[in-house]
């Protein structure tokens, strides 16, 4: 089996080199995650705001040398795992997108690589979650719990993917919810139907017309009616 390295955002199959797929060294891969778990703790020991993306992308790659060392040790499906959890990290600490795409790539190699593992069910439901929550797309989120349920509907996952699920259809239901008052809303601005505030009327009387000035706030619509007894002329605003 090749290892994958994630090269320019991008994984890709590494070929074959002494003392990284052609032979397996468990010692070394044992002690890259041991380190890695390390390095991790210590940088999330510290503050968010005080830690680098250089600092970040160190505890990555050694997370990364546990499969390269040795892709059948126990530890590496853990260790791409983690590499998913520290990228969304990134994500959110950094705030760019960038590092949720390269959180899904490390979740997505793991479903794809260690499939009857147990990360491979978690991994799949942590890729809908930085759909749904890092990168606000319910409508991918949703389309990955749904797919997660036709072939896992009887793990102990499963109840979490239903539950996403739920969420996101209220999600949805409130967002239409939300638009369709604000087009109500916009149309009742463009069509007012609140009185009309009448700000002054003017008339004068010429020999052979009349004139009449009716001041407004605002735009209005009216109607002229004529009528008799005694004749005259009547305005008529909606």
């Amino acid at each position: 089996i090749l290892p994958l390295a994630l090269l320019g955002g991008v994984w890709c199959l590494v070929a074959a080199a002494p003392g990284l797929a052609s032979v397996r060294h468990p010692r070394r891969a044992r002690a890259a995650y041991l380190r890695a778990v390390e390095m991790q703790k210590r940088l999330e020991a510290r503050p968010a705001r005080d830690r680098t993306v250089a600092e970040y992308e160190r505890v990555i790659n050694e997370f990364r040398s546990v499969y390269w060392y040795d892709f059948a040790n126990p530890k590496a499906p853990v260790a791409a795992e983690t590499m998913g959890d520290l990228y969304a990290e990134m994500g959110r600490t950094f705030s760019n997108p960038r590092y949720f795409h390269d959180a899904i790539q490390a979740f997505n190699y793991v479903i794809s690589q260690y499939p009857v593992s147990s990360m491979a069910l978690d991994s799949a439901l942590s890729v809908g979650k930085v759909y749904l929550e890092d990168l606000h797309d319910p409508g991918q989120a949703a389309g990955v719990f749904r797919s997660f349920l036709e072939k896992h509907s009887s793990t102990p996952q499963a109840d979490e993917a239903r539950r996403n699920l739920k969420e996101i259809s209220k999600m949805l239901a409130e967002r239409r919810q939300r638009n369709s008052t604000s087009s109500e809303s916009a149309s009742e601005n463009s069509n007012p139907t609140r009185p009309v505030e009448i700000i002054g009327i003017h008339g004068w009387a010429g020999p052979d017309s009349t004139r009449v000035v009716i001041g407004a706030r605002g735009p209005f619509k009216y109607n002229t009616l004529r009528l008799d007894h005694p004749d005259r002329i009547a305005f008529d605003l909606p």
